[in-house]
C-alpha cells in the first residue's frame, strides 16, 4: 500500500512540473513565421510580387519585439511597449511612431473595430492558440473578417499588426485584401502561420536604432509626403 501511494505522488509531482512548465511564458527568443496565397492562380505575376511576402522574423526580450519582413521591401519593426513606440526602418531612414498614432492609422483602414474572441482553440508550433474573429467596415463593400489565432505562452508583440482587442502574440491569421488585376478588383486571400518558435538568447543590439540612420517623426514624415519630399 505503501508503494502504491509512493508511485501516485510521484506521478502526480511528475504532472505538476510539466503543468508548470507548460505555463511558462517564453521571455527570449525567436519566431518564424511563413506566408501562403491560395489566390495566387487569380493575379499575373507582376502583380504577385506585389504583393508577396515570403516570411518574417520576430526577435523578442525584455518586452521589446523586431520584425523583419522578408520580402522586396525588407522592412524592420522595433517595438517597444514600454515607450509605447515603433520604429520602421528602411533604406538608413528610422520612421518613429507613437502607439497612438498607430491606433489612429488602424482605425482609419478598419474603424472602431475590436476582435471578438471565441471558445475555439488549437496547438500552432507547439503552442494552445486561441481563435478571433476581426470583422470591419470596408466603404461600399461588404463587410470582411479576418480570422486570427493567439496565444498568451509568448512575451512578444504583433503590434504591427494592433488588432484591437487582442491580448496576446497573434500566431495565425488570414485575410482577403483586394488587389487590382487588369483594372478590375480581384480578392486576393492571405495566410500567415508561425513554423517555429526557438528560445534562444537574442543580442541586445537588435533592438536599437543604428546610427547611421535618420530618425523621422510620424508628422515630419506625413508632412515630408505633402510636400513631395518623401516618395
Amino acid at each position: 500500500m505503501k508503494e502504491i501511494c509512493f508511485c501516485i505522488l510521484i506521478f502526480l509531482g511528475i504532472l505538476n512540473i510539466q503543468f508548470a512548465f507548460a505555463q511558462q511564458k517564453i521571455k527570449e527568443g525567436k519566431v518564424t513565421f511563413t506566408f501562403s496565397f491560395p489566390d495566387e492562380e487569380k493575379v499575373d505575376q507582376e502583380t504577385f510580387s506585389r504583393n508577396e511576402v515570403k516570411g518574417s522574423t520576430y526577435y523578442f526580450k525584455n518586452g521589446l519585439t523586431r520584425v523583419e519582413y522578408h520580402d522586396d521591401n525588407q522592412s524592420t519593426y522595433i517595438i517597444d511597449p514600454k515607450k509605447k513606440d515603433i520604429y520602421i526602418l528602411k533604406d538608413n531612414l528610422a520612421l518613429k511612431q507613437t502607439f497612438e498614432e498607430a491606433n489612429e492609422n488602424q482605425a482609419f483602414l478598419y474603424g472602431d473595430t475590436i476582435a471578438q474572441i471565441t471558445n475555439e482553440t488549437k496547438m500552432i508550433a507547439g503552442f494552445k492558440c486561441q481563435k478571433a474573429l476581426y470583422t470591419y467596415p470596408v466603404w461600399q463593400k461588404p463587410s470582411r473578417t479576418i480570422e486570427i489565432w493567439f496565444t498568451n505562452d509568448i512575451s512578444a508583440t504583433n503590434f504591427d499588426f494592433n488588432f484591437k482587442g487582442i491580448d496576446g502574440f497573434i500566431m495565425e491569421y488570414s485575410l482577403t485584401d483586394l488587389v487590382i488585376e487588369n483594372n478590375l478588383e480581384v480578392d486576393f486571400r492571405k495566410i500567415m502561420t508561425c513554423s517555429k518558435v526557438e528560445s534562444e538568447t537574442v543580442p541586445d543590439e537588435l533592438f536599437k536604432v543604428p546610427n547611421d540612420y535618420m530618425i523621422m517623426t510620424w508628422d515630419e514624415f506625413k508632412k515630408g509626403a505633402r510636400d513631395g519630399h518623401v516618395k
